[in-house]
């Protein structure tokens, strides 16, 4: 593999988790991206970690922009730690730390 690629511009996305902390955990992913200008990206993510109800959580996100680079596909194997900083009554208004480390294939 060589060079370097990305997307600048909107995205939308969906996930069934409800909380930051759903985030931690093990979980796989997979990106695919094509365009050189007008450019648009696909990125998916499923946890292999059930959350504390027993759920698998996922995610799917999409972006289209300004992109450079022509076309791309990767993968990878992530272990997420959520470290709460800031805590409140209500979670939604908590704030979190995301720490991932990845595996790239």
């Amino acid at each position: 593999m060589k060079g370097f690629g990305g997307i600048v511009g909107f995205q939308a996305g969906v996930s069934n988790a409800n909380t930051v902390t759903d985030l931690s955990g093990k979980s796989v992913s997979g990106s695919v991206s094509y365009g050189s200008g007008l450019a648009v990206g696909l990125d998916g993510s499923i946890s292999l970690t059930p959350n504390s109800a027993g759920h698998t959580l996922g995610s799917v996100n999409l972006t289209v922009g300004y992109g450079g680079g022509g076309k791309a596909v990767g993968g990878t194997i992530m272990n997420t730690i959520v470290l709460p900083f800031c805590k409140s009554k209500h979670e939604s208004q908590s704030f979190s730390i995301v720490v991932g480390s990845s595996f790239d294939r």
